[in-house]
């Protein structure tokens, strides 16, 4: 069985296509500016800590001094990187 040339155009569009569809995480500075001014309460966002931890939670608060989920208060001393969920 041979694939025409243009199925297969189409096959790299069509997942190309799926993929963007993706959800996907998306980097931020892990200070508190940053933070306040990309973040809201109620987003989902990963957390990757000093110590290696990588915890995913939703936002219910954020300070000066840290990030608040549910059941996690990160400082932000203790976080390297922090990602936001992006649809």
């Amino acid at each position: 069985m041979h694939i025409k040339p243009y199925q297969r155009i189409f096959g790299f569009l069509v997942v190309t296509m799926m993929l963007n569809a993706c959800t996907t995480m998306r980097p931020i500075e892990p200070t508190p500016t940053e933070v306040k001014q990309h973040f809201k309460i109620g987003d989902t966002i990963k957390v990757y800590t000093t110590d290696g931890t990588a915890i995913t939670f939703e936002v219910v608060d954020i300070t000066e001094e840290a990030v608040i989920g549910t059941r996690e208060t990160i400082p932000f001393t203790d976080i390297v990187k922090v990602e936001k969920k992006k649809i």
